[in-house]
């Protein structure tokens, strides 16, 4: 009888030593008790649900008035179930047989493995408090596992809990256990960095904020992090978009060095994904993984990717509506080595870590861009509405009434780039009065306003015709993607004709009477002094 004790504490402790570990077993027994039995046919369970809480207590299954007391934030809208597994652990065979279970869910985190189920599916969501209860189920071992979680919440593994479990002092059974379960919540926000005013031929600054994955810095590690942009067909990310990638992480004193501490490479992937050709995967290498730990919190992590504008196509619709996404894997830890090859701090990681099977991560809500054309028709005020040919014209950003902001722009593609445009006179394929200039950015809308207008500035007119007194503005706030605006600009002719001519056939005539008369009287002269 006393080797059948010794067996059985020998066995609890084992299974406790294991669970303990891992945070996502919280609430197996202490001890099988010595000193009493289960005297009671049913028990209450309690999850606590918090998130990002970096630190693990030790799994009693009593109650943690200090962690409920802190500022650990609660989590809403987790949706718990739990079911009994068929086993009588009152018994030695019995409970022998869920701590086996309880072992191998742990390593595999795979609850399919679990099918010796019985009984009904206790299923509960938590409210703003972050708690549920389950009151008065039949004892037993039960599998615990979160079915649903809200967007960006990383969901933990399922873990078994004992019910009851021995208290804490080793005095009796516990028959009102507490769990203490924490979610690490990630968001990604997919932001332009300053005033978005980027057109084709210009880099436009995405910042792609999300936080560091939460861990238990003792216990865990973080095997693989990335930040991927499927991008749309109307932005690349060139060769030199890419060595432009910068990393940042709150708490982190160290530079992440590009090419060092991360990789920035671009995939197509067209055309497994409709309409973004182009995925560009930011992800950390063994050095940056190790910077990463290093800080302190769960704090922001921000990529900033530039990406360069193309011309606006039937394809692409002058629209860029995409997401972010951040791809991370934390591991638990171990004494064995080998058990734990991905862990970047253990010599002999690979450099390059590889994409885990199974990630967590979350997604970023869309963001949107939007770019149109502009076609200028330029005219004569003459009768005919005559096109004109020759008219130079400069792009600015603007107010509404026409103050120019800042200096001309440069528009178009890289082996084509401009900084005036002119008006075309009908050969090698241009429309004769005529000019387009694109794409140009849709300026977005503040506080009911827009953000800034467009003016073309003419700075050599056509032929025959008087230069522009004012900026021409563009209004860009009605415009859809992808649309060509069109703007009708007229000169006059030039007011010069007006002018009385130099010189003029009346002052000759009388310069030529007046030299007549002057010769005349010289003649005149000459002939009287003769007589005399």
């Amino acid at each position: 009888m006393q080797n059948h004790k010794r067996g059985l504490k020998v066995a609890t402790h084992a299974m406790i030593v294991g669970l303990a570990l891992s945070t996502a077993t919280i609430g197996a027994p202490a001890a099988f008790a010595q000193t009493t039995s289960i005297t009671q046919s049913t028990a209450n369970f309690t999850i606590h649900k918090y998130k990002n809480v970096n630190t693990l207590g030790v799994p009693t299954g009593e109650r943690d008035t200090k962690l409920e007391g802190s500022n650990a934030a609660s989590l809403e809208g987790v949706t718990f179930t739990i079911q009994r597994l068929d086993y009588d652990i009152t018994t030695k065979a019995g409970f022998d047989a869920a701590a086996q279970k309880a072992t191998e869910l742990k390593a595999s985190k795979d609850a399919s493995t679990i099918t010796n189920l019985e009984g009904s599916v206790f299923s509960q969501t938590t409210p703003s408090s972050g708690v549920v209860q389950f009151e008065n189920v039949p004892v037993g071992a039960y599998l615990v596992q979160e079915k649903s979680t809200p967007k960006g919440v990383v969901p933990i593994d399922p873990f078994i809990v004992f019910l009851p479990m021995t208290k804490s002092d080793g005095t009796g059974w516990n028959y009102d256990v507490h769990s203490y379960p924490k979610n690490a919540v990630n968001t990604v926000k997919k932001e332009i960095k300053g005033l978005p005013q980027a057109n084709t031929g210009d880099v436009l600054p995405y910042m792609i904020t999300t936080q560091k994955p939460a861990q238990d810095m003792g216990s865990q590690y973080i095997s693989y992090f990335a930040i991927k942009d499927a991008l749309p067909d109307i932005l690349e990310a060139t060769a030199a978009n890419l060595q432009a990638v910068t990393v940042t992480a709150a708490g982190v004193t160290e530079d992440f060095v590009n090419g060092t501490d991360f990789t920035a490479t671009v995939a197509d992937t067209s055309p497994t994904v409709t309409g973004k050709s182009r995925t560009v995967t930011v992800a950390f290498t063994k050095s940056g993984l190790v910077k990463l730990m290093s800080g302190t919190g769960s704090g922001d992590v921000t990529v900033t990717l530039p990406v360069t504008v193309q011309e606006i196509t039937s394809a692409n619709g002058g629209v860029a509506g995409n997401t972010a996404e951040v791809v991370f894997k934390v591991k638990d830890n171990s004494e064995n080595d080998s058990s734990n090859p991905d862990d970047p701090r253990k010599p002999g990681s690979p450099d390059t870590p590889a994409v885990p099977v199974n990630p967590s991560g979350a997604t970023s809500p869309e963001h949107r861009s939007e770019w149109f054309n502009v076609k200028v028709k330029k005219k004569s005020d003459d009768a005919a509405s005559t096109a004109l040919a020759g008219a130079v014209f400069e792009l600015y950003h603007c107010e509404q009434n026409g103050n120019l902001t800042g200096n001309a722009l440069t528009v178009g593609p890289e082996q084509d780039r401009k900084n005036t445009f002119t008006t075309g006179d009908g050969e090698n394929g241009s429309t004769l009065g005529e000019l387009n200039i694109g794409a140009l950015m849709v300026p977005k809308q503040t506080t009911g306003k827009t953000d800034y207008f467009y003016c073309i500035k003419e700075i050599k007119a056509p032929a025959g015709h008087e230069l522009l007194v004012d900026p021409v503005v563009i209004d860009p706030t009605n415009v859809t993607a992808g649309e060509t605006k069109t703007v009708d600009v007229t000169n006059v002719q030039k007011t010069s004709s007006n002018l009385p001519a130099t010189g003029g056939a009346g002052v000759g005539l009388l310069m030529a009477l007046g030299a007549s008369i002057l010769g005349l009287g010289a003649f005149a002269a000459k002939r009287s002094s003769r007589k005399s």
